[in-house]
């Protein structure tokens, strides 16, 4: 199934991950996945996979699927060449951990496409137990070949408890009976190496997890420090075969917790930013398979640092632009595209069609002169060059990402003066004070309707379409610090 942008796999009903490829650009050189959970703390994870292969053997596999554009043909041969050595799977997080029964064990071809003759569909029998392992073999790792290259957004229960579930990232001699008998190759983690002291040892790093919170022990794994602005190559464990080149650049970006990375996908030009910031709730929070999910603010821990998130977000930023400005320099194309003539216009300013939460004008009748049929206009869109987009390890999975970046930037500024409505709500665990700033309060803490800008006690410039897009969740005394230490006079150097 093809829906806003994203090629969506049919998974059985029982399994809490659904899985869609991202295509943001048709050049890309290799297949990116978002994998979402449904987890029983309510966090709705993003994971990322991506399947990076040498380049040899990505020509072959170019040359196998000559000029046809078929895309689940393409994900069935990741399984079926004898070519597992030669690739890597990067996720990025691996998410909850969540493990349940599979309560509608079937064959399946799902992961053929739709014209695909039946002796190309792959039919695979259902695993007995979903987690993320057996969620990965049944979709993009069959038989479970492909090592896993995992990047840790940070060390949040709801980010590492899925390492749990993968292979050991001990050498091969340590993986269990089971992986030895099946040729598993180990997992390796990459961790920023901005504060390893946040992680490390393992008594830091059950205690910054939180994952006590939910009456869990953390996974025990081996890091891989992974140093700011490096690019990412994988090599294997034993030392065999050549390196992997990745176009995945690691960033460093505290903030949220001093251990936070960020990653920009060069092939994509996708910026992830973890938990770092992101909006509170898209279409695909609103339409998932298990009904629509609560909106999510970005939520500051107790070592969340305001002042650092700002340096965070200057350089990215930074970076972000600099990168706009090669890109701008790519020849313009004009594209055919269809936009509903009234709907899609949310209260955010954002339009979502075809591209899911991609930011795209909404086309009004006086700015086509094309074809109508019933209430959809066809129109030619003469896009200009490509821009970052920006992703996040919740809710968000494609936003302009320099306006991203100075929207969020704005919405803390007007935090830290206190000039958006909020309202205390429970506690942290250790009994520090909590609050929830975001628009869609009045000034007596109540909610109002979702979106209402005619209010004027939460409008006070009558341009609140961005800025509706997000909520803050953090101890009191995390903004009073960044209060004391952030000059209001501009949260970001920005021209705004």
């Amino acid at each position: 199934m093809h829906e806003r942008g994203r090629f969506h796999l049919d998974i059985p009903k029982s399994c809490p991950f659904t899985i869609s490829k991202i295509s943001l650009n048709s050049q890309s050189s290799y297949d990116t996945w978002l994998i979402r959970e449904h987890d029983q703390y309510g966090e709705y994870p993003h994971i990322y996979a991506k399947i990076c292969q040498t380049s040899s053997q990505h020509s072959r596999s170019c040359d196998q699927q000559g000029s046809r554009d078929d895309t689940w043909e393409t994900v069935e041969n990741h399984g079926q060449d004898d070519h597992a050595a030669d690739k890597v799977i990067i996720l990025s997080d691996t998410g909850c951990g969540t493990e349940v029964p599979n309560m509608t064990m079937t064959q399946s071809s799902s992961l053929a496409s739709n014209n695909q003759t039946p002796s190309k569909a792959r039919t695979r029998q259902s695993p007995g137990v979903w987690n993320l392992r057996t969620f990965l073999e049944y979709t993009i790792n069959p038989d479970g070949r492909i090592p896993y290259l995992v990047l840790t957004t940070h060390c949040h229960y709801d980010h590492i408890l899925g390492l749990a579930k993968l292979p050991s990232t001990a050498a091969e001699s340590g993986l269990a009976p089971g992986d030895q008998q099946r040729h598993c190759p180990s997992t390796t983690v990459l961790t920023s190496s901005h504060d390893k002291s946040f992680v490390t040892p393992y008594s830091n790093l059950q205690k910054h997890s939180l994952c006590g919170s939910v009456g869990l022990d953390a996974p025990t794994y081996t890091i891989t420090w992974a140093p700011d602005m490096s690019v990412v190559t994988w090599h294997q464990s034993t030392g065999l075969g050549c390196g992997i080149p990745t176009p995945i650049t690691v960033l460093h970006t505290p903030g949220h917790t001093p251990d936070s990375l960020s990653w920009y996908d060069a092939d994509l030009r996708l910026l992830c930013v973890g938990d770092t910031f992101y909006v509170k709730e898209t279409d695909t929070t609103r339409e998932s398979p298990w009904g629509p999910e609560p909106p999510m603010p970005t939520i500051f821990p107790s070592e969340g640092n305001v002042t650092d998130l700002r340096q965070t977000l200057k350089k990215l930023l930074d970076f972000v632009q600099a990168r706009n400005k090669e890109l701008s320099s790519q020849k313009q194309n004009v594209v055919r595209r269809h936009s509903h003539r009234c709907a899609g216009w949310d209260q955010c300013g954002f339009n979502h069609h075809d591209q899911g939460d991609v930011p795209e004008p909404l086309f009004r009748d006086e700015t086509a002169k094309s074809r109508v049929e019933d209430d959809w206009l066809f129109v030619d869109l003469h896009r200009g060059p490509p821009r970052v987009r920006l992703a996040a390890a919740h809710t968000t999975v494609s936003v302009d990402a320099e306006a991203a970046i100075v929207s969020f930037g704005k919405f803390m500024e007007r935090v830290l003066r206190d000039e958006i409505p909020k309202v205390r709500v429970e506690d942290c665990g250790h009994g520090e004070e909590r609050w929830l700033w975001d628009y869609a309060l009045q000034d007596d803490g109540q909610a109002c309707k979702h979106g209402d800008e005619s209010n004027g006690n939460a409008s006070p410039n009558g341009d609140l379409r961005y800025l509706y897009r997000y909520s803050v969740m953090a101890p009191l005394r995390v903004i009073e610090e960044g209060r004391k230490n952030v000059l209001l006079d501009g949260y970001l150097t920005v021209n705004w």
